[in-house]
């Protein structure tokens, strides 16, 4: 750890106003981009050091350090549990569901339709938590102060929106957990017809300036795109994926 570390972290503070949820994308973003094991856990250390271990961006630093490391020799590990007995995860039956939870949910339970329901601080937990797949259900030793919300209000604004991103999702499976949220709007502007990504990145960069910036398209690939012209998501699947998230939010399991 070294002083850039320290204001790495703190610019995450900085820019996201003490919005967690906003620090954690910023975080997550941040991850992404590290490709070295002894960076990440400079990262990870002034995480702790800046937030302490038990914070949301420290648990963002701490996953994708341990998944830099899985396969390595000599490598100290950081302790994470399992996935039966991880705190602040989710877990949700579709890839679709994961992505709706990811890139729209979680945005508009803390910024966005139920930004100002009480108590204020009713999103924190559920912002909180990692998304996995599995049945539904989660994990947190946070109190959950509200459990039900009305997903289903949100096809009225966002609708066409949610199926490109449960469309997505269903397409690419588990790669949706390992790509950066902000590539979500990639795909909001994806043309209507299948593109080769490079011509597009490189028209997008040219057009857009503000898209140079390589977390727009981390984890993304040409394979994705093709698999995502090819998938149907139909409106019945968005409402069973919204079923299922719902299913999630009120299946608790306890220590």
């Amino acid at each position: 750890m070294n002083a850039k570390d320290i204001k790495r972290i703190q610019d995450i503070r900085r820019k996201a106003l003490g919005n967690v949820a906003r620090m954690v994308t910023l975080a997550d973003t941040m991850a992404h981009r590290i490709k070295s094991v002894t960076k990440m856990r400079g990262r990870l250390e002034a995480s702790i050091q800046e937030l302490g271990p038990d914070h949301s961006v420290t648990k963002v630093f701490r996953r994708h350090y341990n998944y830099m490391t899985r396969n390595k020799n000599n490598v100290t590990p950081v302790t994470l549990e399992n996935d039966e007995t991880m705190d602040d995860t989710i877990y949700f039956p579709t890839a679709s569901a994961a992505a709706l939870w990811i890139w729209e949910i979680t945005g508009q339970l803390s910024d966005g339709m139920w930004e100002n329901t009480m108590p204020y601080d009713h999103w924190k937990p559920w912002c909180d938590m990692e998304a996995r797949l599995g049945n539904p259900r989660y994990k947190t030793n946070q109190r959950i102060v509200k459990d039900g919300y009305a997903l289903g209000s949100l096809k009225a604004y966002v609708g066409d929106r949610m199926l490109a991103y449960g469309q997505f999702g269903k397409a690419v499976g588990d790669d949706i957990l390992k790509m950066g949220s902000e590539v979500r709007t990639v795909i909001e502007e994806f043309p209507a017809e299948v593109f080769n990504l490079e011509e597009f990145k490189t028209k997008m960069i040219n057009n857009k300036g503000w898209r140079n910036k390589e977390y727009y398209w981390n984890g993304l690939e040409q394979k994705h795109v093709d698999a995502y012209y090819t998938t149907v998501y139909t409106n019945k699947d968005l409402d069973d994926d919204l079923k299922n998230i719902k299913a999630a939010m009120k299946n608790r399991l306890r220590s």
